[in-house]
């Protein structure tokens, strides 16, 4: 598996990449997000249209400071989307003003759900002018905006795995053998961080647990890479997120939702998918320079968060892994994408329920510090 070169802008780990292309009985992450903002939107657009303005400023969402979550910069790119449909510019001078929070919640039939509750409100006066709350209940987008972990079991009982969702939530359960991080000791999905100077060879980098969640720390000086092991007997849909951002997000393919993991293999993410020839370097200060600064996006200056959700991949002529089971809030997508190895090839897959998160938060050693105390 190659690792990326010394330059900023370096090839992509060889993995199949994998678009979400047609429409499944269950809505993909991403697409469960936009929708849900695209409410907030509408909310939105009416308010400053009575306004007669046109444009907003759009701030960070915060988190309750217990989720120790980073889920923000995801959050304002599918908004600022939503309303780049409907003709809201955002600009950093607009006299109205787009702030929120979000965090965990359960819906009224009781599953668990993220809760994003957005504001208008006029920067002159301090007026509220508008505000209204949605609700994102696909697992993978919950995972990636909370920073989630944990192992999924795959329940016949739907109310039974439900439970188990709500339970993983409130205690996460992180594993950690050295640089190993997994939602448990027998789970067959995992993660490393893999680090080092930027220009200079990376290696993995070890991780503790503090109050069920994994920790590492990353210079603001080094470059990272992120290694996803599958260890199942099949193939396996790999999401990742970084700060609530999809490792599409900058891309020429924001249609590619997932990287293919073959059964009991590996493969390391050496950064932002730009091109199927292309990925540009994670680093800890930035997010890729050409897109993010457009958006006024940048990482927080204490914590980030990487998040990467499992579910079993099959062709789509194929059969499911036997446990696959029921429906419920599954993925049942089917997707093209090309390989790339040696030459790009298409590819097409199914992918079914969430069995795993794994979410670690990164801290810079050199910055203010973002670590939770240690119970005691």
């Amino acid at each position: 598996m190659p690792l990326p070169s010394t330059g900023r802008v370096g090839p992509i780990a060889a993995l199949c990449l994998v678009t979400s292309a047609s429409i499944p009985a269950a809505s993909a992450g991403a697409d469960d997000l936009n929708r849900a903002l695209g409410k907030l939107s509408e909310r939105i657009k009416r308010a400053a249209d009575a306004e007669g303005e046109t444009a907003v400023v759009l701030s960070p969402f915060t988190a309750p400071q217990r989720m120790a979550a980073n889920g923000s910069p995801g959050i304002r790119k599918a908004l600022e989307a939503e309303l780049k449909r409907r003709d809201v510019l955002v600009k950093n001078g607009a006299r109205l003003e787009v702030k929120g929070d979000y965090g965990e919640a359960e819906d009224p039939a009781g599953k668990a759900v993220v809760r994003i509750h957005g504001r208008l409100i006029d920067r002159d006066s301090g007026r509220s002018l508008a505000e209204h709350s949605v609700d994102v209940d696909n697992l993978t987008s919950i995972a990636g905006l909370v920073g989630a972990t944990m192992s999924v079991p795959i329940e016949p009982v739907p109310a039974d795995r439900e439970r188990a969702i709500r339970e993983g939530l409130s205690r996460p359960s992180a594993h950690v053998s050295s640089s190993r991080i997994s939602a448990g000791p027998k789970s067959p999905f995992a993660i490393e961080i893999l680090a080092g100077p930027s220009g200079g060879a990376i290696r993995p980098r070890t991780a503790e647990v503090i109050n069920g969640q994994a920790y590492l720390n990353i210079r603001s000086s080094e470059r990272y890479a992120i290694k996803l092991i599958n260890d199942a007997p099949f193939e396996v849909a790999a999401t990742l997120m970084i700060d609530g951002l999809g490792l599409f997000a900058f891309s020429e393919h924001p249609e590619y939702s997932y990287v293919i993991i073959p059964a009991r293999s590996s493969g390391v993410i050496t950064g932002w998918h730009r091109t199927n020839d292309e990925a540009e370097e994670f680093v800890v200060t930035e997010y890729p320079r050409s897109a993010a600064a457009e958006r006024s996006l940048a990482p927080s200056p204490d914590l980030g968060v990487i998040t990467a959700c499992f579910a079993a991949a099959w062709p789509a002529g194929g059969n499911p892994p036997l446990d696959e089971g029921m429906e419920g809030r599954s993925v049942r997508a089917t997707g093209r994408g090309p390989i790339t190895r040696a030459e790009l090839a298409e590819v097409e897959r199914k992918t079914g329920r969430l069995r795993a998160a794994i979410s670690v938060r990164y801290t810079k050693d050199d910055g203010p510090g973002a670590v939770p105390d240690r119970p005691e």
